[in-house]
């Protein structure tokens, strides 16, 4: 590492706007330097992220989604894949919805993983909201319900689980039954994958 923290080889324009990032100037140019990254910068924000404070990695992930809108020649996937491991909720969340538009099968099965194991019952509901989504589409493209049924059998049965287990943290139960349908969402999507219910998109 450098004295500003960047791995050696790492783009000058990278370490500046990344920098400038942690200190709060959020403009498009510097947003938009984290659009497209190739996998050694990607590597290099990856290690650099943690280090942005978390009200700052917030508005960054808010400014992605916001940018993506204004503009179509950027695309912050890849950036927004290191932020649904963020330490933060609040960041995994904004994270979760900036990235409503991937389709592809590595974000639906990070969305499954989320749904499961996450700690917090607001990103779980995330993830569940966008499976929901990915669900839709993916009827819209195979009207064929037997095919639908076994395509997205594990969401519909995970995203069932997850309803019940926010409906009873909304109420105030007791975690025993929180845990309890945490692990029922494991298991069905162990089951369905053990199966072979996941037939690839």
């Amino acid at each position: 590492m450098s004295e500003n923290g960047a791995s050696p080889g790492t783009s000058p324009s990278l370490i500046d706007a990344l920098n400038a990032l942690a200190h709060g100037d959020l403009s498009h140019t510097r947003v938009a330097r984290l659009s497209d990254l190739s996998r050694r910068d990607l590597a290099e924000v990856s290690n650099f992220w943690p280090t942005i404070p978390d009200a700052t990695r917030s508005d960054i992930v808010k400014r992605f989604e916001t940018l993506a809108e204004e503009r179509i020649d950027v695309n912050f996937r890849r950036v927004l894949h290191v932020a649904l491991d963020d330490p933060s909720p609040v960041v995994r969340q904004l994270a979760i919805t900036a990235l409503w538009e991937d389709d592809s099968i590595r974000m639906r099965d990070r969305l499954l993983d989320l749904l499961a194991n996450d700690a917090s019952p607001d990103v779980r509901a995330a993830a569940a909201r966008a499976l929901e989504r990915h669900a839709e589409r993916a009827a819209v493209d195979e009207p064929d319900p037997v095919r639908r049924r076994l395509r997205h059998g594990p969401e519909v049965q995970v995203r069932h689980a997850h309803r019940r287990l926010h409906r009873r943290h909304q109420q105030g139960r007791d975690g025993h039954e929180d845990a309890r349908d945490v692990r029922v969402a494991k298991a069905e999507v162990r089951r369905q994958k053990s199966e072979g219910f996941f037939v690839p998109s």
